[in-house]
């Protein structure tokens, strides 16, 4: 079975879409993309 190809981008838009969603704490939600607080935090204000 082949590795599942992630676009930067896409994956980027659907963590600030999990992110608006809050059904986790965003320290779960940093943790199930494997990204720190910090760098998700960087990422969620360029985004509005």
């Amino acid at each position: 079975m082949p590795w599942r190809h992630v676009d930067a981008k896409s994956e980027r838009l659907q963590f600030v879409r999990d992110a608006r969603a809050r059904l986790v704490s965003f320290t779960e939600l940093c943790a199930l993309y494997g990204i720190s607080r910090i760098v998700a935090a960087s990422v969620l204000p360029r985004t509005d």
